[in-house]
C-alpha cells in the first residue's frame, strides 16, 4: 500500500526516494491514471509502457506454465477426456 502510490504523488518524491517506489507496477498505473484523470497533473517520472511489459511477461509466463502442465500432469488425476 506504501510503495503503491496513492499516498504520495509520483511528481513530488525526492530523487533519493525514487527507486523505492520505481519498480512497482502499480505505482507507474496510478501516477499515469492520476494524469489521465487530473488536468493540471503531467506525469514526468513514470510511464505506461513498464506495467505493460509487466503484464506480458507475467501472461507469457503463465501461458508456459500451463503448457507445460498440460503436457506433464498425469489424464488419470483429472476427468476422463472421452
Amino acid at each position: 500500500m506504501i510503495t503503491s502510490g496513492k499516498f504520495f504523488v509520483a511528481n513530488t518524491i525526492p530523487v533519493y526516494a525514487l527507486p523505492f517506489f520505481a519498480w512497482n507496477p502499480l505505482f507507474h498505473t496510478i501516477d499515469q491514471m492520476r494524469g489521465a484523470m487530473f488536468v493540471n497533473y503531467t506525469p514526468h517520472v513514470t510511464s505506461i509502457t513498464y506495467p505493460l511489459m509487466v503484464v506480458g511477461v507475467g501472461l507469457v509466463i503463465g501461458m508456459m506454465i500451463e503448457f507445460w502442465l498440460r503436457n506433464t500432469v498425469s489424464r488419470s488425476t483429472g476427468k476422463s477426456n472421452r
